[in-house]
């Protein structure tokens, strides 16, 4: 009902592409909708995001989650002198399933939030209330591989996923009202909210998930879920194979987790997070039936990853090399678990299935329902109401539940479990994290397989200059490179260990290539029980996010060495280097740069 003063063109357009009569369409839509109302872009600070996503005379707006000073003396670069707004400051980060709770610096964060309030800027938090994507509404990130979102979005922010005021809305708190100084005092924060916890809740009813199946789509090959009308949940793929036949039974385009059964017992799994798409399968003589279970885990939400978001399978689908024909697909969208028909009996095979009790409350409040025993991965169903996904890996292991969720007396709560764990669910005050080993991942200590580059490929060497500023370095001469091998010979600190927050390679006018194919094709260590430190890191678009050698358990010395590949041959004039931006260690200092446009003979 109040007034509106500025309207967005797009979103972050120019990390995605560069079709400057799209952005203009949109332009148009607004000028002609909301005359009077001052349009702006909101694009990250690099060379190409600001020359892809602005449009001339439009004021542009700076996203970025530290840098803020270099960000916008980039800005006045290529766009001149412009009313200095903020459009995203993220003061946290997406949390991924089986990786440490992100958590970055509030010294940092709080540090720009200063220089920008000192420097007539407009600030805006991102976020400043944490959440939660109830239902199957997460979605992913790509780091070099796919990684699906945890359930909430609590994000790091200064307000938490239930309201809770943390020690960073302090600290922002303090410094906004150090800005205003007597001229004007903030309002007090409301109340913390009231929690409340909940006795185990046992589970006495189930149903068997395939036991009670819609009609099936009857197809030659399989497809994907939209094809079939559908957007979320899960989707089973059914055919029919003569045995004996013992192989690889591969899923081509299968998207995002697939559990693969023999006459409803469980022979392997894939899962996308590892670029698996196959798993081993052994049949018996004669006819018996193959269900492909896939989970859609959630959509990539930026860069050039989503065009390629089709849920599923889309085919083929072999066995030992041979096509696998005449598929009868159920679609199984889990809205809601009211049709289905529970009992006191175990369900048959290896099937997911719903587990059902009841707990009384007399005076609801928010909780949060700890998952941690004996539940494996699902979905939980609160009277109805779908709080989002659970997975023993973490790091969330508890799920919000609003008190409003809630009524006095009985309440209904039902698990799904589609790996066969099972246990109780008690509620608690406060949110948990923990992260446990994946036996998924074969080796969550190095990416890909050593390589060596030869001698003659070295084309740049050189020290990095010590601190946390970005530095861009120039080769004597354009190289044409597919592949790119950076080795860390030292650090500042004189430690064992390697970090890079970002990595951007120039092409031959100097400017930012796009980096939405590119990926890590080998790293010789990453961190990902301490932290979340994943070699994809170094090309997130996340200045508070960074790559880190191994540090838990195991402290491997110098020489580091990671790896990208591309997409493609291109021609690449130097590249620029941001360190770890929180703390001094692992900041690179001697380093070697290798480039090829084939990939780097394997090491022996």
């Amino acid at each position: 009902g109040g007034p509106i003063i500025m309207a967005q063109v797009e979103n972050e357009y120019g990390s995605y592409g560069s079709d400057k009569d799209y952005v203009k369409k949109h332009l148009e839509v607004i000028q002609k909708e909301l005359p009077g109302v001052v349009p702006f872009t909101s694009d990250g600070p690099n060379d190409w995001m600001i020359n892809n996503g602005t449009l001339p005379g439009i004021v542009p707006a700076m996203n970025f989650g530290g840098g803020a000073k270099g960000a916008f003396a980039n800005l006045e670069k290529h766009k001149g002198k412009t009313p200095r707004i903020n459009g995203e400051f993220w003061v946290g980060w997406f949390d991924h399933w089986g990786k440490p709770k992100n958590g970055g610096s509030t010294e940092g964060f709080n540090r720009d939030l200063k220089w920008m309030l000192e420097n007539n800027v407009s600030p805006n938090l991102f976020m400043a209330h944490g959440g939660t994507s109830f239902g199957f509404m997460n979605g992913a990130n790509w780091e070099g591989a796919y990684t699906p979102d945890v359930t909430n979005y609590d994000y790091g922010a200064p307000i938490s996923e239930n309201g809770t005021l943390t020690d960073r809305y302090r600290t922002f708190r303090q410094t906004i009202q150090d800005y205003y100084g007597d001229t004007y005092k903030l309002p007090e924060p409301p109340a913390q909210p009231e929690m409340m916890e909940l006795p185990p809740i046992t589970f006495t009813e189930k149903a068997g998930m395939f036991n009670r199946l819609p009609q099936p789509v009857i197809r030659k090959e399989p497809v994907h879920m939209e094809a079939l009308g559908q957007s979320l949940g899960f989707i089973l793929y059914r055919t029919k194979v003569n045995g004996p036949v013992k192989g690889e039974l591969k899923m081509n385009n299968m998207q995002d987790r697939a559990i693969v059964y023999v006459d409803g017992k469980r022979q392997g799994a894939a899962d996308r997070r590892y670029k698996q798409d196959a798993c081993d399968v052994v049949i018996p003589a004669g006819l018996h039936t193959v269900d492909i279970f896939v989970e859609n885990m959630g959509r990539i939400n930026f860069g050039g990853q989503i065009q390629g978001e089709r849920k599923g399978i889309r085919g083929p689908i072999t066995l030992d090399g041979k096509k696998l024909e005449n598929f009868l697909i159920y679609n199984l969208p889990c809205k809601g678990v009211e049709l289905r028909s529970f009992s006191g009996k175990k369900p048959g095979g290896d099937q997911p299935v719903f587990h059902r009790g009841y707990f009384n409350v007399s005076n609801p409040k928010d909780t949060y329902l700890d998952m941690r025993d004996g539940w494996k991965k699902g979905v939980v169903w609160v009277n109805g109401h779908n709080l989002g996904r659970f997975w023993f890996i973490g790091s969330q292991q508890a799920l919000y539940c609003p008190g409003e969720y809630l009524k006095p007396g009985k309440n209904e709560i039902v698990v799904l479990d589609v790996d066969g764990g099972s246990g109780t669910v008690k509620g608690v005050k406060e949110a948990i994290y923990e992260v446990n080993r994946d036996p998924a991942m074969a080796d969550v200590f190095r990416v890909g397989k050593p390589v060596a580059p030869a001698a003659s490929q070295l084309v740049h060497k050189g020290t990095f200059a010590k601190g946390a500023d970005q530095q861009e370095i120039k080769f004597r001469a354009p190289v044409q490179a597919r592949y790119i091998a950076l080795v860390s010979k030292n650090a500042h600190d004189n430690g064992p260990h390697a970090a890079i927050a970002e990595l951007n390679f120039l092409d031959a006018s100097g400017n930012l290539l796009p980096r939405e194919q590119w990926s890590v094709v080998y790293a010789d260590s990453h961190e990902t029980a301490g932290e979340a430190a994943q070699a994809g890191l170094v090309m997130d678009n996340q200045p508070t996010t960074y790559w880190h050698t191994k540090w838990q358990g195991d402290n491997p010395t110098h020489p580091h060495m990671i790896v990208l590949d591309l997409g493609k041959v291109q021609k690449l004039s130097g590249f620029r280097y941001l360190p770890r931006q929180n703390r001094e260690n692992g900041r690179i200092k001697d380093y070697e740069v290798y480039a090829s446009p084939k990939p780097f003979k394997p090491a022996k």
